[in-house]
């Protein structure tokens, strides 16, 4: 009955993992409910806006003056003018560049921070799986525990058994229970972790086996293709590309300036009206600005082949990691699998071939090798969930 309800337990978990809980329903979820990105998006779009600020002319300037002439037959002085300055024509041609490329950039600035969220809550969900898997064992190893318990219980009762192996049984079923306990505590923090994420909704997450994972085998090749979604290295070639363009826009503001606008002079009988043009020559207003951006341009130049490197590094190590994961992984399980002796050793256990003690031992040494394995594809998931960050 107890091993009936075992297996129930296994297809409820696999169940409810196709119906809904699944890694990619709950990282959808996330992406969606996520308090953080939705402050960032509201933040964003204000960015936005701010650069389609300070790309047009300055305001036009009115003038209005009325002066009051001594001698009283000197008359009353009227003047009126209305200026309208701009920069070197070229200027707003740039400034509308700048703008645009810099609407584009936030777009990066999104993805880095999804890509960063995503990889912290697909690294929360590998941990959950592994302790779903974890706890699916360990009710098949208790409710074997429990049933030596009843029989030794049974075999001291009526004087086949003495009362050093009845509590060892009973301690070794403590000593599971306690472990089980612990994985369901562990459990529920790793979820409270997960709900912070979903902007404080619950989600649960039933899968208790692994996805199917597979590793480039030329690296090179991989990272070339990948480098190019890499959010934070699209950025900085975008900050060098703005910043090339803010180097253009300098060199024409270095440009003249002109200004234009309407003047009108009353006096007594006398009235003068006419049109104005001036040139604003820069001097020393921009004086070292252009430097300035050359030098900041390059700056970005080297922290962008920097970055590169260190970005190229990394993933190279995890790269390395994630294969000789997978090939300990393929050697071992199949190896595990084959020599699932349980039943062997319980049969030899109850027709008297193997001690308590040994027979402990042997299923000890088998429940390690499942842990093992279970660990190896978390391990393995969690270096191609790295890798995939940037997918």
């Amino acid at each position: 009955m107890k091993t009936l309800l075992v297996l129930f337990l296994i297809l409820v978990f696999q169940f409810s993992a196709a119906t809904g809980s699944d890694l990619s329903y709950v990282l959808q979820e996330i992406q969606k409910n996520n308090t953080g990105l939705k402050a960032l998006r509201q933040q964003l779009n204000a960015d936005s806006l701010s650069f389609r600020t300070g790309i047009f002319p300055d305001n036009p300037n009115f003038e209005f003056a009325y002066s009051f002439g001594r001698p009283e037959d000197l008359g009353n002085k009227i003047n009126i003018s209305f200026v309208q300055s701009f920069d070197f024509p070229t200027a707003y041609s740039h400034r509308n560049r700048i703008a645009q490329s810099g609407i584009e950039q936030l777009s990066h600035v999104y993805d880095k921070q999804v890509g960063e969220l995503l990889l912290e809550a697909r690294l929360i969900c590998l941990n959950i799986i592994y302790l779903n898997a974890l706890s699916v064992e360990y009710e098949k190893r208790l409710d074997h525990a429990r049933q030596m318990v009843d029989a030794y219980t049974r075999m001291f009762d009526t004087g086949q058994s003495g009362i050093i192996e009845l509590n060892r049984v009973k301690l070794n079923f403590l000593n599971l229970q306690k472990e089980s306990e612990q994985i369901s505590i562990d459990r529920r923090a790793l979820l409270q972790q997960l709900q912070g994420l979903n902007g404080g909704y619950e989600i649960e997450l039933n899968a208790v086996t692994f996805d199917v994972v597979t590793i480039h085998s030329d690296f090179d090749q991989w990272y070339e293709n990948t480098a190019r979604h890499i959010p934070y290295l699209r950025w900085l070639k975008m900050e060098a590309d703005i910043n090339r363009k803010q180097e253009k826009l300098q060199t024409a503001l270095n440009l003249p300036g002109f200004s234009a606008g309407y003047v009108s002079e009353e006096f007594s009988v006398e009235r003068f009206r006419g049109f104005m043009v001036g040139v604003s020559i820069p001097l020393w207003e921009n004086k070292n600005k252009l430097k300035h951006l050359k030098t900041r341009t390059h700056a970005i130049e080297n922290l962008l082949s920097d970055q590169e490197l260190q970005y190229y590094n990394y993933l190279k190590q995890h790269h390395s990691s994630a294969l000789s994961i997978q090939a300990t992984l393929e050697e071992y399980k199949p190896l595990v699998q084959s020599i699932d002796n349980t039943e062997f050793l319980r049969r030899s256990w109850e027709e008297g071939e193997l001690s308590l003690m040994a027979y402990l031992l042997e299923l000890s040494y088998f429940y390690e090798s499942v842990e093992n394995t279970l660990k190896l594809e978390w391990e393995l998931n969690r270096a191609v969930a790295i890798l995939n960050q940037f997918s």
